[in-house]
């Protein structure tokens, strides 16, 4: 959330509404100018002396409204909470495989750029990927949420992103699941496959702030058990890790599929042979049942950042308090290697 989101304001008028103020209260305060005064526009001399101390006013508010800022950001320090210096823009983006392609998967190397369009029509910005990523060709084509009893298509509402979806249900019991169906003409690669999960705002746990203890070890409020239906039975899918501490905030969840192990099963109500993993309920511990706004594929986050490599800063003369300044500027927080020949 901004600062400014929380801060008190002692006066919130502006030049407006003071000069507003200032006219509707000329006939109570000088009766001993009536009827002499009753011009208030523009163009007679009282309003133009009223409109110069509106503004002086105004500029007196806008001083005063600075005083709350600076007593909360003092106030923060003295028990150990410090603004976050300024960041990179985040987003996610997605790199989507055609379907006739003729590799299951493709890599997309990391620190991989992209430019988007300024707002300001000014140069394109730049953005790279975090790390690598495996792009497969199969498509997410089915999304079911089994509550125990039924299946229930999800990929709709998965796909529009704007109302989310409950992949466990309305109470997530023991058992419940969250199925996943890809659609691929040939066999499913063994790869390290990256869901990127969103959960809806309304639902994800409380942001929690800092005060300068170390962090400590987070635990997810459920246990989920990943699976692949192997033609015969489901199996037990590679976990590599889970940002998302059992679907109850938004992250990345990384498996590694089995080698030609997955099977193409009908799971109605789709109608059609599809490679089918899951996410089992194991131990429900839920407050409340997880509720996602989507889940995609071949998804990777990048930031606004450009690599530099091999800039030569210059020559030292071997004295002390020599500066050399960078050509590239600014420079993210532990990001600059330096090296000297």
């Amino acid at each position: 959330m901004p600062l400014e989101n929380a801060l008190p304001r002692i006066d919130d008028r502006n030049y407006d509404s003071l000069l507003a103020e200032v006219r509707t209260r000329i006939a109570r305060y000088t009766p001993e100018w009536t009827p002499v005064w009753t011009d208030v526009n523009d163009n007679d001399p009282g309003i133009t002396l009223a409109q110069v101390f509106a503004w002086l006013t105004e500029m007196l508010a806008y001083r005063m409204n600075l005083v709350p800022e600076l007593n909360y950001i003092k106030f923060l320090q003295l028990i150990g909470v410090e603004l976050h210096a300024a960041e990179p823009a985040q987003a996610e983006v997605t790199f989507p495989v055609q379907n006739g392609f003729a590799e299951p998967y493709v890599i997309v190397p990391q620190r991989t750029q992209l430019t988007a369009e300024a707002p300001d029509g000014g140069p394109p910005i730049t953005f790279e990927t975090d790390r690598a990523l495996i792009a497969v060709r199969a498509r997410l084509a089915a999304l079911l949420a089994y509550d125990g009893y039924a299946y229930t298509s999800v990929a709709a509402d998965n796909q529009e992103a704007v109302q989310g979806f409950q992949p466990f249900g309305p109470i997530a019991n023991d058992n419940s699941a969250l199925l996943l169906g890809f659609d691929d003409p040939g066999p499913f690669p063994a790869v390290e496959l990256n869901l990127a999960i969103v959960i809806r705002p309304d639902n994800a746990a409380p942001v929690a702030f800092q005060c300068g203890l170390p962090d400590g070890p987070g635990f997810a409020s459920a246990t989920l058990r990943w699976e692949f239906w192997n033609g015969s039975a489901w199996q037990r899918l590679s976990l590599l890790k889970d940002e998302t501490r059992a679907f109850t905030r938004s992250g990345h969840v990384f498996l590694r599929t089995p080698s030609k192990s997955l099977q193409p099963v009908i799971i109605e109500p789709e109608n059609r042979p599809l490679y089918w993993i899951r996410a089992r309920v194991e131990r429900s511990q839920y407050e409340r049942p997880p509720k996602l706004l989507t889940i995609r594929t071949n998804t990777i986050a990048a930031r606004q950042a450009e690599t530099v490599r091999d800039e030569v800063l210059g020559g030292s003369n071997g004295r002390r308090d020599q500066v050399f300044r960078l050509a590239n500027a600014p420079v993210l927080r532990d990001t600059l290697r330096l090296e000297i020949d």
